[in-house]
């Protein structure tokens, strides 16, 4: 089986895994999976293509990209964005990369931690790796320092590396990324 993946020299730390990958529009482009160490910022994330089929297959609710294309810029919206934390210069960052930080998730279990975004607004769905809650019993969704929820495993598909959750209760304010 094929997995569509794309390459890029966006940087991705430990704890960004299940992170999205966004263009200048603030759309999403990729989820956030590997770091080659031996090349130099090397990176890899799981082309939207991959999601939006799994989505789709099981009727999840997302929330849709105006058409277009917002041009070629690449960001990594880290764990630190989620308890915004921005690194560039909010000059540096077009206002749609800057507002998509807004749906982006800490994930915590006993073993792993990670990131995830939601999909539309008010989500109770939840997108990240099979590897960050690979074997985990306990799945929490950290929106900031004072909101969290715990979730469970919705769609797992390990051969993909990509994991829907599904959490306990909506995901108030979060205006979900665009696919």
């Amino acid at each position: 089986q094929t997995t569509w993946a794309i390459q890029t020299n966006a940087p991705i730390s430990p704890g960004n895994s299940g992170g999205p990958l966004v263009d200048a529009g603030g759309r999403l482009v990729g989820i956030n999976t590997f770091i080659m160490l031996e090349g130099q910022n090397v990176n890899g994330s799981i082309h939207v293509r991959e999601l939006l089929t799994v989505l789709q297959q099981n009727d999840i609710p997302y929330r849709k990209a105006a058409p277009g294309f917002a041009g070629v810029l690449l960001v990594v919206l880290a764990v630190a964005a989620a308890l915004g934390v921005c690194a560039l210069a909010a000059s540096d960052v077009p206002k749609a990369v800057l507002n998509a930080r807004e749906s982006v998730v800490r994930i915590m279990t006993e073993g792993a931690m990670g990131s995830g975004f939601a999909l539309s607004e008010n989500s109770v769905y939840v997108v990240t790796n099979h590897h960050v809650i690979e074997g985990a019993e306990t799945i929490e969704v950290i929106v900031d320092d004072t909101r969290w929820t715990t979730a469970r495993v919705y769609v797992d598909l390990p051969g993909k590396d990509i994991c829907i959750l599904k959490t306990d209760k909506p995901l108030r304010g979060m205006p979900g990324l665009p696919l």
